[in-house]
């Protein structure tokens, strides 16, 4: 998946650990009834004693924790991961999951302690100053949890940014937000940490603990803590993670894995599963997580466009927040029960490994009699027409239907409708009568059933279709391009019209993929071939009124081969080759980079098909994953940087490849610079 200006934060593990100076490993002992940290304390440095789990968090030497695992008083040594950091206005989510709404019948998220374990909140910003409460900072040990990264500050906006007529506006815009700082500048902490701001969260009156976090990796230790907080009228929420892969039936990471936590999966603002959210049993919601505006830190206040599960956690957060100021008597088990049980269904029908329950519905969860009696405000109304065809389009404030009345006299008029709730609405009329004036009206419902009618004012809009068009479509610039197993068709026609590729290898009997949509830059895909064929093609392309043109090459056929199929043992990243890029914005310069990164199996043929994974460092920060075509190449694209002085460096690792064929393993990075 190739972003643009995308930084997604959700915690991904690193592999191997931590080794502090003194060669010690960081570790967490788990003991069989009681905390013994006396039994600890002669092999190594005990960093921290749990409260409410029979636990340490300790620094031991390889050869103490191989003794100590003997001790029959000890259940389990686990390595302390370290774990690294992913990624007024009323932003888009906060409208998506019904939140106003609630706002407007008087529910803010008032009195509710939400807890954000993260990298801090910048709680000097006039977002979010008001509705900070305090916390602490497990990095530095002080009660100072200044966001020194951003992500934090990001995600707490999303959840209780201050309706102040300024900046933006969070789902629970009066919850109190208390920052627990385990991440550090460079979003690097430890499951130790997180585990300690837990133990805070129990001790501190918290309601809901927000976790944009996660590792692939499975804590008994966590997941205990997580319990614990449960059992104590917590609630806790967790991003999914970004870790998307269709060959991986469950890619949830922890602690949104464990059954006490609510996974929350991200959604765009088509109410699609973002490309990178993880899927798995353990999804239980899904919300809002792509280009999410909300309060940054960034040495000032400034505000940022964010996307990942990160962005769709601190949704829900904010949204059971309004649900306990409407309801203050339920449990965290009630309000857990809520979130699901009136959540938007999204793709198949009930629960489902995409996006859980369905999309949070803050207006249906909270339950609160919301009175809507506008109408939606219909503007921009037009009409383009062919022969026999007309298109109808127009915009309104708010999601709502789209019908269409038409007529040539104005008395008997034809209705087509769609139901679909949408602000940018179109009709496409077909069978009408060439070189005919038409008349018509549109009229729009919203869910609320309110009904807005635009009839120009009673004197109707109109259109007139073309004379009748018996001339098919002119097709130019017919090429063909081949992988292993699929090939790409293109031509152009001077017209829009649909697309047919008919295919064969041997003139005779021909398969067709087509595409009804129409177009004058057509494209046609064809996947299932066979390697190291010759084959024979035609495109067709037919208008709107049927006109039909067929370009065979004058009866020769366009042809193309297919590659050699791969021989090679393995793959390997050939090269990774980085290019930064400037561009002007007022007076600002902003600096990006593209990374092309090429993939060879041992034969040195290129690989097609291969997902390439990888992370940029140094000048920014945020993870990549895309497919190589026929060249063996894939192209990923970094954040943009806004450029001072001096020179800016742009690293990207490819740390994957997956393949068919095994990846050889080598990590290989490229890196290019920038400077005026």
């Amino acid at each position: 998946m190739g972003k643009r200006t995308i930084f997604f934060i959700a915690l991904i593990f690193i592999s191997g650990l931590m080794v502090t100076t003194a060669g010690a490993i960081p570790v967490i002992v788990g003991f069989n009834d009681k905390s013994h940290p006396e039994i600890v304390q002669p092999y190594g440095k005990v960093t921290h004693s749990y409260k409410y789990i029979p636990a340490v968090a300790a620094d031991l030497p390889e050869q103490a924790i191989e003794n100590l695992k003997k001790n029959p008083k000890i259940a389990y040594i686990e390595p302390d991961y370290e774990v690294e950091a992913l990624e007024e206005t009323v932003p888009w989510g906060i409208s998506r999951i019904g939140a106003l709404s609630v706002h407007e019948t008087g529910y803010n998220g008032t009195g509710i302690n939400v807890a954000v374990i993260d990298t801090g909140i910048d709680y000097t910003h006039p977002d979010l100053a008001e509705n900070y409460r305090g916390g602490w900072d497990f990095v530095n040990g002080d009660k100072y949890p200044m966001d020194d990264n951003g992500h934090g500050t990001h995600c707490a906006g999303i959840i209780a940014a201050v309706d102040n007529e300024e900046g933006v506006i969070g789902v629970a815009p009066q919850a109190n937000l208390y920052a627990l700082k385990v991440l550090n500048k460079q979003g690097s902490g430890t499951i130790s940490n997180i585990i300690s701001a837990i133990e805070w969260s129990i001790d501190n009156n918290i309601k809901i603990i927000s976790m944009s976090l996660g590792s692939d990796y499975y804590s008994l230790t966590l997941k205990s803590a997580c319990d614990e907080a449960e059992m104590a009228g917590i609630l806790l929420v967790a991003a999914a993670g970004n870790d998307y892969d269709p060959s991986v039936s469950d890619t949830v990471d922890y602690p949104g894995g464990y059954g006490s936590v609510i996974a929350v999966a991200a959604t765009d603002d088509q109410n699609n599963r973002a490309s990178f959210s993880s899927t798995g049993q353990a999804v239980e919601l899904a919300a809002p997580g792509v280009n999410i505006y909300s309060t940054y830190w960034l040495g000032g206040s400034t505000y940022k466009l964010l996307s990942g599960t990160s962005m769709a956690c601190p949704h829900v957060a904010g949204t059971a927040a309004l649900v306990w100021t409407a309801h203050p008597d339920l449990s965290n088990f009630e309000v857990r029960a809520k979130l699901a049980n009136t959540a938007t269904d999204l793709g198949a029908s009930g629960r489902d490994t995409l996006y859980g329950f369905g999309l949070v519905n803050a207006e249906a969860a909270a339950d609160v009699l919301v009175t809507d009696n506008t109408a939606p405000v219909i503007s921009e109304v037009s009409a383009s027409s062919g022969s026999n065809s007309a298109t109808i389009t127009w915009n309104t404030d708010e999601a709502s239907n789209s019908i269409v009345r038409y007529s040539t006299d104005k008395n008997s008029f034809i209705e087509i409708s769609d139901t679909t709730n949408i602000k940018s609405h179109k009709v496409e009329i077909t069978g009408l009568s060439a070189s005919t004036l038409y008349y018509y009206e549109v009229e729009s419902s919203d869910t609320a059933g309110n009904t807005a009618i635009d009839n120009n004012t009673s004197v109707y809009y109109t259109f007139t279709t073309l004379p009748q068009d018996t001339e098919p479509p002119v097709i130019t610039n017919v090429n063909a391009t081949a992988g292993t197993n699929s090939a790409t068709i293109i031509w152009n026609t001077n017209e829009a019209s649909n697309s047919t590729v008919r295919y064969s290898t041997d003139t005779g009997i021909f398969e067709e993929k087509s595409n009804p949509t129409l177009v004058t830059s057509h494209t046609v895909e064809l996947t299932g071939l066979v390697p190291n064929t010759t084959y024979y093609c035609e495109v067709l392309s037919s208008d709107a009124e049927g006109n039909t043109a067929v370009d065979n090459n004058n009866t020769q056929y366009y042809s193309f081969t297919t590659s050699e199929e791969s021989s090679g043992t393995y793959i390997y990243i050939d090269s990774v080759q980085v290019t930064p890029s400037s561009r002007l914005a007022g007076k600002n310069t902003f600096v990006s980079a593209t990374a092309v990164v090429t993939i060879f199996d041992s034969s040195y043929i290129p690989v097609e098909g291969a997902t390439v994974s990888g992370y940029w460092s140094d000048a920014t920060r945020d993870l990549d994953s895309a497919v190589t075509d026929s060249t063996g190449k894939v192209t990923v694209y970094s954040d943009e940087v806004k450029y001072k002085s001096g020179t800016l460096t742009f690293t990207f690792t490819v740390n994957g490849v997956s393949h068919s064929i095994p990846w050889d393993g080598i990590i290989t990075s490229g890196t290019g610079t920038y400077s005026s």
